[in-house]
């Protein structure tokens, strides 16, 4: 009331967002070194990683459009716990990518199809994940915040950074 001091709750909030974005710099970079590694990776092409990132992209330029009705729906800490959560499964599925048997049938179909339904689905959650758990830090970080807006902004921002 009337103190320009940020709650703790800001504090928590801007030490998620940069644990947050950390993970997700990390996996990033993290996830096309598994790709190309032939040993302990999948060993696939440049032209093969940029085609298993494609559900990310559209994920990135998709998601935003329908977060707004979710985020009404159950609210911004509800969707925070479940970005992080489908981030993090999806960044623990990836090394299991690996145990796909190479050139046997799974269910009747061959296990490169097996490779890019799962790598598709990976992306695509981590995209979904992302998003969302970004954008739900940020409506958390305003929602906290009630004087020198700018200020915590831009702190905020730079933990981030």
């Amino acid at each position: 009331s009337g103190s320009s001091r940020p709650s703790e709750g800001f504090a928590l909030c801007v030490l998620a967002q940069f644990g947050l974005n950390l993970v997700i710099v990390g996996f990033e970079e993290a996830y096309s070194l598994f790709c190309a590694s032939r040993p302990s990776g999948l060993g696939l092409g440049p032209s093969d990683i940029s085609a298993s990132l494609t559900p990310l992209s559209l994920s990135l330029l998709l998601w935003p459009l329908a977060f707004p009705r979710l985020e009404r729906a159950i609210g911004a800490a509800a969707c925070f716990q479940q970005g992080v959560s489908l981030f993090l499964l999806a960044s623990l599925a990836t090394p299991l990518l690996r145990t796909i048997p190479a050139g046997r049938s799974l269910l009747g179909l061959p296990s490169t199809a097996w490779l890019w339904l799962f790598l598709s689905a990976i992306s695509l959650a981590r995209g979904v994940g992302g998003v969302q758990a970004t954008t739900s830090i940020a409506l958390l970080l305003n929602s906290l915040l009630h004087t020198d807006l700018g200020l915590y902004n831009g702190l905020a921002v730079s933990a981030s950074a």
